[in-house]
Parts: C-alpha cells; sequence; structure tokens
C-alpha cells in the first residue's frame, strides 16, 4: 500500500508558509495607516468611553482605504493566472515552478518594507502594487506543487498540512508582528515578515524535488478567459459553479480579513498590536482543524466538507454581529470561525483540480486565483462601502460576509457530486501524465500553411493504440481545434500501418487504471474514449484520413470519425471485436452502419473479416483508393479543392451532416452492450487466445 508522504509534504508547506506571512502582517496594520485619524472614528470610540489608538495615519473613510488595499489585485485577477499557466511549460535548470520563485519573491520584498516608510497616500499604494506584483510571479507556482507533486486522492490531505503550515505562518505574522508593533516600531513588523519569507522560499527552492516526468503538452497558451469560456460551454457545469463559490466565499473572508482590524481598534478600541494578537485565534484555530479537514476531505468527500464548513460560517459570523462586544467574545467567535474556514479553505484547490484537466495544473491554481484574486478586490471594496454608508461601523462586515457565504452554499449546492467513475477517470489520468506517456510523444503535431497534421508515432508497434497515445491524441484534436487559419486535417500513421488498433497488452491494463471491479468500469473506460473521437468528429474543418498497411478495430473507428478517408492500394480494413468476444464500442457499429448501411455494417462486425480498400470503397466506408506513393498526393490535392469553398459554409455544411444520424444514441448503446459482453467468460478466452495465437472456443457464456 502506497504510503502518504509526510516529510515531503511539510516542505512543500515552506512555500505557503512564506505566503502566509506576509499577507496577516498586511492586512492587520495598513488599514489602520490609512485610516487613524479619522474624526468619526475618534468620535465613536469616546461616546463609548474608549480610548483613542495612539497611531499615525491618513484619516481615510472605510470605502477608500479598503479600496487602496485591494486596487492592484485588478491587475493580479489576470497576472496570476497568466503565471501559473506559463509556469506549466516553463523549464529550466532550475525546475518547473521555481524560477518564478526566485524572480517573485525579491520584488515583493521591496516594496513590503517600504511600505511603513510612505509619507504619502499614493507612495503606500504603489509599495503595495509592487509587493502584489511580486507576490503575483510566485504564488499561483509555488501553490501548483499541490497538484504536481500529490495525486488526486491525497490532495485534501496534503492540503491539509500545507494549510497547517500556512498557519504557522500567520501565526507569527500576528503574534510576532503584533509584539514588534507594539515594542520596536511600525516598520519592525514588515522587516520581520520580509525576512521569514525569504528563509521560507529558500527552504523551498532548496529542498522541493520537482517532478521532472510530469509535463504539459505543447500548445498555444489558452488564457484565463478562454479557460472560462470552456467552463462555461461544458454542459455539465461544475467547474463553472466551484469557481462561482470559491470567488463568493473568498468575499465573504477577504471583506472581513481586510477589516478585522479596522473594527478591532476603531469598534472595540484595541491598540493595533494588541488586536494582531488577539487575531492570532483564528490562525491558531485553523492550524488546529486544517489536517483534520483534509482528512474529512478525503474520506467523505471535498463537496459535503465544504456545504458544512459553508454554513457553520454563515450561522457564526451571523452570530458574531450581534454578539461581540469586547475582547473576549472577539477571540471566542474568531477560534469557532477559524473551524469552519478550515473545512472550506483545505479542500478548495483541490476541488477545483478533481473539475479541471491534469495537464494543467498550473493553468487551473491560475483560473482558482482568478476567482480570489477577484473576490480581494470586490469584497473589501464593496464591504467599505456598506460600512460607510452605513455610519462607518466595522460591525457591519459580518452580516456582508454572512450573505456572500450563504450565496456561496447556493453555488456549491449546483456543484454535482464526483461520482467514483469519474473518479477512477481523474487517477487514470494523472497515471498516464506521471508515466511519461506525453513525454514520448506518440502523436506528433505538424503544421504546414493551413493544413494540420496529426501523425500516430508509434511505427515500432504498428500505431497500436495504447492509453497514453489515445491520451496524446485527445490533446492533439484539442491543439487542431484551437489553432487559428486551419482548412483542412490530416490524420495519419507513421511507418508500414495507419494503426493495427488497440494494443491489446495495454488494455488489458485498464483495470489498474480505471480502478476494480472492472466490470463496473467498462462504461466509463467507453465513454472515455468515446468522448475523444467525438471531439474529433465535432471539429469544424474538414478531417480527411489516409490509410495505409493495417487499419483494424479501434484505428478503424477513429477514421470513421473522420470526414472522409483515402486508403492506398493494399490497405486492409476491419473490426476484429467480436473474434475476442466482444464488439466496436467507440463508434464502430454506429459510424459504420451510417456509411456502409446496417447489412453491410453487420457482414463486417458479425465476421470480424478483414476487406482490402477496393470493397471498402465500394461499400462507401472509404472514399478514394490510391496507389501507396500517391496518398499525401492525392490528400494535397483534395485539401487544394477544399480550399477554394468558403471555411464558413463547410464548417456549416458538416455541421448539419452529421446532425442528420443519432450517433449520441449509438455510442450510448455501445456502452451499455460492451459493459454486459466484458463480463463474460468469451471475452477472457477472446484476449487469451489472441494472445497465445489460437482459435478461440467461444462457449456463449
Amino acid at each position: 500500500m502506497r504510503r502518504f508522504s509526510y516529510g515531503k509534504t511539510l516542505i512543500v508547506g515552506f512555500g505557503f508558509l512564506g505566503i502566509s506571512i506576509v499577507w496577516p502582517i498586511f492586512n492587520q496594520f495598513i488599514p489602520i495607516f490609512l485610516q487613524a485619524g479619522n474624526p468619526e472614528f475618534e468620535r465613536q470610540l469616546l461616546q463609548e468611553g474608549r480610548e483613542i489608538p495612539n497611531v499615525a495615519g491618513f484619516a481615510l473613510a472605510p470605502s477608500l482605504a479598503l479600496f487602496i488595499m485591494t486596487w492592484d489585485n485588478i491587475i493580479n485577477v489576470f497576472v496570476q493566472p497568466w503565471v501559473g499557466e506559463r509556469s506549466d511549460r516553463t523549464w529550466s535548470r532550475f525546475g518547473r515552478r521555481k524560477p518564478w520563485i526566485l524572480a517573485g519573491v525579491p520584488i515583493a520584498v521591496l516594496g513590503f518594507v517600504f511600505i511603513p516608510l510612505a509619507q504619502t497616500v499614493l507612495a503606500i499604494a504603489v509599495f503595495i502594487l509592487i509587493t502584489n506584483l511580486g507576490m503575483a510571479l510566485f504564488r499561483s507556482p509555488t501553490v501548483a506543487w499541490l497538484g504536481d507533486l500529490f495525486d488526486p486522492e491525497d490532495r485534501s490531505q496534503a492540503n491539509g498540512i500545507i494549510n497547517l503550515m500556512g498557519g504557522v505562518g500567520g501565526l507569527l505574522a500576528f503574534v510576532g508582528g503584533g509584539w514588534l508593533f507594539d515594542n520596536a516600531g511600525r516598520s519592525a513588523p514588515f522587516i520581520f515578515g520580509a525576512g521569514m519569507l525569504v528563509v521560507a522560499a529558500a527552504v523551498a527552492v532548496w529542498l522541493v524535488k520537482e517532478p521532472g516526468e510530469i509535463a504539459a503538452p505543447e500548445r498555444d497558451t489558452a488564457g484565463v478567459l478562454a479557460n472560462l469560456r470552456l467552463a462555461w460551454s461544458d454542459p455539465n457545469k461544475s467547474a463553472l459553479f466551484v469557481l462561482l463559490a470559491i470567488l463568493l466565499w473568498f468575499m465573504a473572508f477577504n471583506a472581513l480579513e481586510a477589516g478585522l482590524s479596522s473594527f478591532a481598534v476603531f469598534s472595540l478600541g484595541l491598540e493595533p498590536g494588541t488586536a494582531s494578537i488577539y487575531a492570532a485565534a483564528v490562525t491558531l484555530s485553523f492550524i488546529v482543524f486544517a489536517v483534520p479537514a483534509g482528512l474529512l476531505g478525503t474520506r467523505l468527500g471535498r463537496r459535503p466538507v465544504i456545504l458544512i464548513g459553508l454554513v457553520g460560517l454563515a450561522a457564526f459570523l451571523l452570530l458574531s454581529f450581534f454578539l461581540i462586544q469586547g475582547a473576549a467574545t472577539f477571540i471566542a467567535m474568531l477560534v469557532v470561525l477559524g473551524l469552519f474556514w478550515a473545512l472550506v479553505n483545505v479542500n478548495s484547490l483541490p476541488l477545483v483540480y478533481d473539475y479541471g484537466d491534469e495537464g494543467k495544473i498550473g493553468a487551473y491554481t491560475g483560473l482558482y486565483y482568478f476567482s480570489s484574486q477577484s473576490a480581494a478586490v470586490l469584497g473589501p471594496t464593496l464591504g467599505g462601502v456598506m460600512v460607510q454608508a452605513l455610519g462607518s461601523q466595522y460591525r457591519w462586515l459580518f452580516l456582508f460576509s454572512t450573505i456572500f457565504m450563504v450565496l456561496a452554499f447556493a453555488a456549491m449546492v449546483r456543484v454535482k457530486a464526483m461520482s467514483n467513475e469519474q473518479h477512477s477517470s481523474l487517477i487514470a489520468h494523472r497515471s498516464l501524465l506521471i508515466t511519461g506517456g506525453i513525454m514520448d510523444e506518440l502523436v506528433r503535431v505538424e503544421r504546414r500553411d493551413d493544413i494540420f497534421e496529426i501523425v500516430l508515432n508509434r511505427p515500432e508497434k504498428r500505431n497500436a493504440i495504447n492509453l497514453a497515445l489515445y491520451r496524446q491524441l485527445d490533446e492533439a484534436i484539442v491543439a487542431a481545434g484551437r489553432a487559428g487559419g486551419v482548412r483542412v486535417l490530416f490524420v495519419r500513421g507513421e511507418g508500414p500501418a495507419f494503426s493495427a488498433g488497440i494494443d491489446v497488452t495495454a488494455f488489458l491494463q485498464l483495470p489498474e487504471q480505471y480502478g476494480d471491479p472492472w466490470q463496473q468500469q467498462m462504461r466509463l473506460v467507453t465513454a472515455d474514449f468515446q468522448a475523444v473521437l467525438n471531439r474529433l468528429e465535432r471539429l469544424e474543418i474538414p478531417v480527411v484520413a489516409l490509410l495505409h498497411g493495417y487499419c483494424l478495430g479501434l484505428a478503424l473507428e477513429l477514421a470513421l470519425a473522420c470526414d472522409i478517408r483515402l486508403a492506398a492500394e493494399g490497405t486492409r480494413l476491419g473490426l476484429p471485436e467480436t473474434r475476442l468476444g466482444i464488439i466496436p464500442d467507440v463508434g464502430g457499429t454506429t459510424r459504420l452502419a451510417r456509411l456502409a448501411g446496417p447489412g453491410r455494417a453487420k457482414e463486417l462486425i458479425f465476421t470480424g473479416r478483414q476487406i482490402d480498400a477496393e470493397l471498402a470503397a465500394q461499400w462507401g466506408i472509404v472514399n478514394h483508393v490510391v496507389p501507396a506513393g500517391a496518398l499525401l498526393a492525392k490528400a494535397e490535392e483534395l485539401a487544394a479543392e477544399i480550399r477554394q469553398a468558403a471555411p464558413l459554409a463547410v464548417g456549416m455544411a458538416k455541421r448539419v451532416i452529421d446532425g442528420l444520424a443519432d450517433v449520441e444514441r449509438g455510442l450510448a448503446l455501445e456502452g451499455w452492450a460492451q459493459s454486459q459482453l466484458i463480463a463474460t467468460e468469451d471475452f477472457g478466452e477472446g484476449v487469451q487466445s489472441f494472445l497465445m495465437k489460437r482459435p478461440a472456443v467461444f462457449k456463449g457464456k
């Protein structure tokens, strides 16, 4: 049994510890600097018989003060997702994510230490911008290590420990920063935080071993807006609702976080340093419950644990609005809020990865920060406006946060729970990535002017299709769809054959990838494979398959998903699955019947026979048969003719023609039938006879 690595997790946590030391100091003291001296706060404190804290400031109103604290995040909303996605493909002698840490930390430190020295509001705003720009360069890459280094089933547990390390950073910031502010002056907490950031980042850069075997496929940078559009276009809107929920609960949390010290100082009359030390209660509670929150997310599921946390947060934030009257109730409510915030925060980023793409961990970390950084702008700004509109009473922030926690709960309810089958698929995809499938370039992508080529590149195995090749084929199809200016897509095979079909050896390894029991997972496997060819078929550019040598089984199903098929003389085509005790289940029955008619489809599938290219042309399976050496020339000739037609008209014509057949129903029936056949004795006999090169003895069982 694989053991969880606590040592590795603690080392990764140093990166988050450094990040978490900066923000509490930032949020605790900068609002005080900006608002101290405001006569309205002084009037309220005197009216309640409290002392006015002795701290120099700029006397700003709450709305302007909280906006200045967060205005730079308008830039970071787009910088952090861009950096996260770029870091997926940043390979250097330092690693994948580390160059961004090395670049960003010095910038953040420079801006941070100058904030308390600023003599004007403009200067403090500029130093805030410099700090957050540096943080934006390394925050997404640092946090992306959670996806790089841990399997999906371990991420909540790992994130619990990583957040525990972040909590330690926050505790040092609140307690150490508060003591230093009272005893060494307003610059001391910032110098302390900057020094701890450098130390923590240095430990992480030195000790974290980045995985050289996980690779992102080369593709055009999609950008945050393109990734959001993909989430919007997906019929399952769960990823979109996850991001919306994150936006809403961080609006609640960031508004309260930005205004908490103002509430403590200007409403409760606490000294800034003392308020910082008391605020450590929420961090201490978070530390205690971070690891249990991760374990609960692992065992009960991330979604239900987050929902429990949101209910608890909403309830206790509402109670806080009424109950907090002094230091004791302030601390007590913060302890409870830390507990429920751990349930939400620890499981949120792993939930994004669950509904994302294992090959784009940095990009989806960036989307996470797109939501959270948008919240960092909207939450404090809107909260500050509300506070000022209601008599500059920071107590209203608790009600503001309650409302947005309730809205976040409503968004999370719309997130569909991940089934065991989907979870198995997620593990399978990551397994393929870390075993080098994408690194081996089993599918090659080429571009010649307006012709895009996908080349099956496993010639030593006659391009037999294993899981890694199939995943790369999917990536290539996505790349073709995103590439601009493409008029025709060619799909061909390198070496002596287009493809001999599925690699039976790899096929027998599918249970290891998709989970046990194997029979119950067959529909998942079929749906996973069908989705790839569906993507190919739905491209709005003409797709031409260039067939030669062998085109059997899954390879013929791939060719059938193309629009036009050209075959070299001597090509052998067939669907031999029934000789293994199964059926063609990736569109073979459906698309072949559509092209050749039900009678000929039944003959070819019932017999498992191979036919030559000439007969395939007579049956309508192949459009043209050409001499072996003229295959590519014929394809180029066809592409030249297609170029003379209007591309939008061609795409629309393809959509209309393909819409005439009910392919979806046929694919669903294929999946159901295959899930029944995979459990039979005949299937096992078919595979064994194939591997032993002997005639099969089927019993009809």
